[in-house]
């Protein structure tokens, strides 16, 4: 079955490569292992003492096989970027 590029605009696979694409300077990859337990959330409260709000994304997780994402909601630039007029369809 081939899947429409388009289609996966509004998950958020779609939004990353929209911020990835359209905003690099919005984008943070952290690609060192993390504790999930305190390593996420003290860089997001980092940034946001330093005036910034980009979506970060932890790619190494310790005892976990998937990555992080974060802040997604953090930044107005990025929500009011996203296409208009549909809902975002729930992540599976």
């Amino acid at each position: 079955m081939q899947r429409n590029v388009d289609s996966d605009n509004q998950s958020l696979r779609g939004f990353l490569r929209l911020v990835e694409s359209e905003y690099p300077d919005e984008l943070l990859r952290v690609r060192e292992p993390i504790d999930l337990r305190f390593d996420a959330t003290a860089l997001v409260f980092e940034l946001d003492h330093a005036g910034r709000s980009p979506v970060v994304v932890f790619e190494n997780v310790r005892g976990s096989g998937m990555p992080l994402v974060t802040n997604v909601a953090g930044n107005r630039k990025l929500l009011a970027a996203c296409p208009p007029g549909r809902s975002w369809r729930a992540i599976r």
